[in-house]
């Protein structure tokens, strides 16, 4: 049996017995629907100032030891990937 003929062997037992889709309750649709709309405006107000975040890290000095910086947080904390242990290095 293909996955095809297997999805739709099963699509046609969940309809002959009545299996639908499941829509939340209302607070949960409310919720989830602003949730969407928070991400959407977020993008937009992002996508509006990406130029400028983008310049801004362009110029923004690095410490002149991050390599050794880098190492001393993995010898620290060998368990963390080296993009995680640069992020805590880069904290203000």
């Amino acid at each position: 049996m293909t996955s095809r003929q297997l999805l739709d062997f099963v699509e046609k037992k969940l309809t002959a017995n009545g299996v639908t889709k499941l829509i939340p309750e209302d607070a949960v649709l409310e919720q989830h629907a602003r949730r969407l709309i928070e991400q959407r405006l977020a993008g937009a107000a992002i996508a509006r100032l990406k130029s400028k975040i983008t310049k801004q890290a362009a110029i923004t000095k690095l410490p002149a030891d991050l390599h050794q910086r880098l190492a001393d947080v993995l010898a620290q904390k060998p368990q963390l990937p080296w993009d995680a242990a640069l992020a805590d290095v880069l904290k203000p």
